[in-house]
């Protein structure tokens, strides 16, 4: 509201019962409004409950869109959780076709505030921000990350952003980041709604279906096919910024027996890009004669899983 409101914008404000009823069913600005709302943007609802009247008739009305064919609306809600009732909660939400931002419940939602700061200071920051990211969590295990404080997850986003900064500090990080992080970026733990975050368009029927992991995931039409380090074909795709750099943190664990066994088990084909990268590795600091012998059957493509 402007420091001096005219009587028009006063007559806008929705105070009472009879307000909303003029805004959203007599003159009906308020539901045009909404409508377009959900119609353009992704929505999230910050202070709502089910019970709310205005969400539940609204989510309600999107629902029978569903049913006509309208394309699905991305539409989340912060919401909270008593102790115990955490699932409960994430399928009630889900049944309104709702995706809950669940957190505990706390005195004066103290959770989703200090979520919030949190969030806030990172995308101010921007890339450094991300790179911030990969500094503070790339020495940690990631065996140790929770659903509660998903570090995995936060290093994952940094590490998506197309410039591939942040992903190049991950790569030249001393001493560089263990290996037990190559687990985490093969996890299929990506679908439909991540499309996004890697340049990729998604079509607008849902997919249950699609999964996919960081180091194996679909590329824009201009990379296509898949983005892959290692393939069971001939078949390449163009690399993005970030697989450059992915690659690049791996040659530094060529001495490492496990990363052989990921190449074999993931059919053994490096794409021209990474093998190139593994013989400069090679010939800068070889790794223990029978490592090195092994690198070069994979090389001379007669490794597969």
């Amino acid at each position: 509201m402007p420091e001096t409101p005219t009587d028009s914008e006063l007559d806008r404000l929705v105070v009472s019962s009879g307000d909303f009823g003029l805004a959203y069913l007599t003159e009906r600005w308020a539901a045009r409004f909404v409508s377009e709302l959900f119609r353009n943007y992704a929505v999230c609802f910050v202070g709502y409950s089910l019970n709310d009247p205005v969400l539940r008739y609204m989510m309600d009305a999107l629902a029978a869109d569903r049913l006509l064919g309208e394309s699905p609306i991305q539409t989340y809600a912060f919401a909270s959780y008593s102790k115990g009732k955490e699932v409960e909660a994430s399928n009630e939400w889900k049944a309104k076709n709702v995706t809950p931002i669940l957190y505990r419940q706390s005195r004066r939602h103290r959770h989703l505030h200090a979520t919030l700061h949190e969030w806030a200071a990172t995308y101010r920051d921007g890339i450094s921000g991300k790179e911030s990211l990969v500094v503070r969590y790339a020495a940690t295990p990631p065996m140790q990350s929770t659903r509660e404080d998903d570090y995995v997850g936060r290093v994952l986003w940094a590490l998506a952003d197309r410039s591939g900064i942040p992903a190049k500090r991950f790569a030249e990080l001393e001493p560089p980041p263990s290996l037990d992080w190559l687990e985490s970026l093969t996890e299929k733990r990506f679908n439909q709604e991540d499309l996004a975050r890697f340049g990729v368009a998604p079509e607008s029927n849902k997919d249950d279906v699609l999964a996919f992991s960081f180091a194996f995931r679909p590329t824009p039409y201009t990379l296509a096919p898949w983005s892959a380090l290692v393939s069971s074909g001939p078949t390449e795709s163009r690399w993005d910024n970030v697989m450059v750099q992915l690659a690049r943190w791996l040659t530094k664990h060529l001495d490492n027996p496990k990363l052989l066994l990921w190449v074999a088990n993931h059919g053994g084909a490096l794409h021209s890009n990474f093998a190139r990268l593994i013989r400069d590795a090679l010939n800068e600091k070889p790794p223990p004669t029978a490592i090195q012998t092994l690198w070069r059957l994979v090389l001379g493509g007669h490794v597969r899983a």
